[in-house]
């Protein structure tokens, strides 16, 4: 018993005078994981189902070549690739080489009609 509580003791000191110790950084870590992951279930703001955009633009799909619909299909499978195409090809006006720039421009414009939901 005496010994179990000097190792307590011990491990008590040694995480009071390193408190970067890797127990610490896990800790941290943790912490934040457990926050990220309240907040996205506790989220009530209205947001953007990314596969709406694909449903959106499959009335036009005979105009997109095979190639370009399951690239559309890979852009809309969460809002986080759908914001990161948006950011990169939609705002900056460059051109994807897995689009044909008109097909491009109709991505663009269906994800600008949503841009405030992203």
């Amino acid at each position: 018993m005496k010994k179990i509580l000097i190792l307590i003791v011990l491990a008590a000191l040694y995480l009071h005078f390193f408190p970067e110790s890797v127990a610490s950084k896990k800790w941290h870590q943790l912490t934040a994981d457990a926050k990220a992951w309240f907040a996205g279930v506790t989220d009530t703001n209205i947001r953007l189902k990314a596969d709406k955009i694909y449903r959106d633009l499959q009335n036009e799909f005979d105009s997109f070549t095979a190639g370009e619909q399951v690239f559309l299909s890979e852009i809309t499978r969460s809002r986080d690739t759908v914001t990161a195409f948006y950011t990169d090809f939609c705002l900056t006006g460059k051109l994807n080489p897995r689009f044909h720039s008109v097909n491009q421009d109709k991505v663009c414009n269906k994800i600008e009609e949503y841009s405030n939901l992203l």
